[in-house]
């Protein structure tokens, strides 16, 4: 998902998930405008040089890169919700609202609390009911 406060509940959620090959999962677009991707993982460097385990371990220490944000580069490792917890108050209430934000402030919510399976999103009563 992208790291800005435009990214609905159910693109938040997913961001930074992983799911095995084979496995059903949701393929973006899954939403008018959706800006998400999916990314496949490829096997480690140490898989794939079987015969040079010395060098394959060095080039799996490989720093992540980066990605974009809405504040500039950050980690490639970086996922939505950790980007998240890192802004001010003021934006994180900007993006859930007053009420679900006091619920985020207190520990009580999380992103993959914010929609049910299907993607969405949660009313404060089915919130608080959690």
């Amino acid at each position: 998902a992208t790291l800005d406060l435009r990214v609905c509940n159910a693109c938040a959620k997913h961001d930074s998930e992983q799911w095995p090959l084979g496995e059903p999962h949701p393929v973006p677009p899954i939403h008018w405008n959706d800006r998400c991707v999916v990314v496949p993982i490829t096997k480690t460097w140490e898989q794939l040089a079987r015969r040079n385990k010395p060098l394959a371990a060095k080039l799996d220490d490989m720093d992540p890169g980066v990605r974009a944000s809405m504040g500039g580069p950050v980690s490639g490792d970086t996922t939505w919700e950790s980007w998240f917890n890192g802004l001010s108050k003021g934006q994180r209430e900007e993006y859930l609202g007053p009420a679900r934000a006091s619920l985020w402030e207190a520990g009580k919510l999380r992103v993959s609390d914010l929609t049910d399976q299907r993607g969405n999103a949660l009313t404060l009563a089915e919130l608080r009911a959690r």
